[in-house]
């Protein structure tokens, strides 16, 4: 009868790991640059109103 081994992870799992964070950290990084210029651009938002944008507060966290 033979026994179950369980596997080791394999270095595919860490490549994918890799490009999620990457990918995730360039969004964050990209949101946090366009939201930002976006409100400033076309909605003429002061400094106050653009520090109070969804990007702003998730920053305190």
């Amino acid at each position: 009868m033979r026994t179950r081994v369980e596997s080791i992870p394999q270095a595919t799992d860490l490549g994918w790991y890799w490009g999620s964070q990457t990918a995730s950290f360039v969004g964050d990084r990209l949101t946090g640059f366009a939201v930002p210029s976006i409100a400033i651009l076309t909605l003429d938002a002061s400094s106050a109103e653009v520090g109070l944008t969804p990007r702003g507060m998730t920053d305190a966290a």
